[in-house]
């Protein structure tokens, strides 16, 4: 209705996403321009002229947003796992990392959605936004495992247990920063550590 079209307009004002040309809800349209199957400002990246989000409970999709996102602007799609991403994709120069309910890590080209490279986190996935700092990509877990892998080539440089409690769960929205060699990072037992990049200590 033209109620729930103004409603909406106000929402996706505050995010930012009418002004990028994403969506349309002036009084001659009370539909939106794109449909997304999840919330486009929760499970979506914008980076240059490209937005990566969900567009179906199977599929990736990444459009060119120079003017506005439409089936004629999509540019490629990737086949997601069961459960579809866990957390934002994470776009960064010419790629875009994405994580999976699966534990299933994956970096694409941006522009094409070609593979380079898989990571498992065996039993395990993100569940806070994921980082890269230095060539390494950061992921926190479900389960507070902190990984550092290798943005290049994929493979894990190393893994830090963060937390041994298993009776508490907080879950956290924040990613890790970074000073230097540092990585200071947040755990579900409320604590702030700091790592060393080099060595995980």
């Amino acid at each position: 209705t033209r109620k729930e079209s103004s409603a909406a307009s106000d929402v996706y004002k505050r995010q930012g996403l009418v002004q990028r040309g994403l969506l349309d809800f002036s009084p001659e349209k009370t539909k939106p321009s794109a449909a997304l199957s999840s919330s486009p400002y929760m499970r979506g990246a914008f980076a240059q002229d490209f937005f990566v989000g969900q567009i179906s409970d199977h599929a990736i999709g990444c459009f060119s947003v120079s003017k506005s996102i439409t089936a004629q602007n999509l540019l490629w799609t990737y086949e997601t796992p069961k459960g579809g991403l866990s957390t934002s994709p994470l776009i960064h120069e010419e790629s875009v990392f994405l994580a999976f309910k699966t534990g299933k890590l994956v970096k694409l080209n941006l522009e094409t959605g070609k593979e380079s490279w898989t990571n498992i986190l065996s039993g395990n996935y993100a569940d806070t936004p994921l980082a890269i700092h230095r060539n390494n990509l950061y992921v926190q877990t479900y389960s507070d495992a902190f990984y550092q892998i290798n943005s290049e080539s994929g493979k894990t440089n190393w893994t830090q247990k963060l937390s041994e409690r298993k009776d508490v769960k907080i879950m956290g929205q924040g990613s890790a920063i970074f000073k230097d060699n540092l990585i200071f990072v947040g755990n579900s037992e409320g604590d702030i550590l700091c790592l060393e990049s080099k060595n995980k200590n």
